[in-house]
């Protein structure tokens, strides 16, 4: 099977969509580390949310800490 239209058979399509969750992961990390906004202690407990529960953790802290409006 060859999806024309992208120009990628299934095996490469499998590739992809086992690859897209990792990239969030590792997205969700470096957003974490590099937020000034969190504390210490909180950074880390979000990293080991992250860690534990991958793709969960990520969609948990896009979901929580990213509806929060900033304080000005």
């Amino acid at each position: 099977m060859n999806l024309l239209f992208l120009n990628i058979g299934a095996q490469e399509l499998i590739l992809l969509l086992l690859f897209i969750p990792q990239c969030l992961v590792i997205y969700t990390l470096y957003s974490i580390i590099t937020n000034d906004k969190f504390a210490s202690d909180k950074k880390i407990l979000w990293i080991v949310v992250v860690f534990l529960f991958n793709i969960i953790g990520s969609i948990l802290y896009w979901m929580i800490e990213k509806k929060k409006p900033e304080a000005y």
